[in-house]
């Protein structure tokens, strides 16, 4: 991580993270470099994992909800073994976002 975030030339406003584990990984990475987070960047992670919580500061983050992916999964795996020619498709789960310290406040336009 470390070697990365040295190769850019300049430090984005803030990281979008594929899950939380990586972004905590980043955060370490950043804050060893003495980059103040929310301030100087601004992270968000994936996932809703425990350790997001608990982590400083706390990561914005976005729960998903596992065991809803979880039946789902396994009612569109059987639906694929019963009848192998149904057509492909695509499914949506909602997650929720968890706002926490590892963002700035959004600012009003206008003021």
């Amino acid at each position: 991580m470390k070697a990365q975030l040295d190769a850019m030339p300049h430090l984005p406003d803030g990281f979008v993270c594929a899950n939380d584990y990586l972004a905590i990984c980043v955060m370490r990475a950043l804050q060893k470099r003495g980059v103040s987070i929310p301030k100087d960047v601004m992270i968000t992670g994936f996932d809703g994992s425990p350790e997001s919580a608990v982590i400083a500061p706390a990561l914005t983050t976005a729960e998903i909800p596992s065991a809803a992916i979880g039946r789902m999964s396994a009612d569109l795996l059987l639906s694929r073994i019963r009848t192998p020619s149904l057509p492909y498709r695509c499914s949506l789960i909602r997650t929720t976002p968890i706002w926490r310290d590892s963002v700035r406040q959004p600012v009003e336009s206008g003021k």
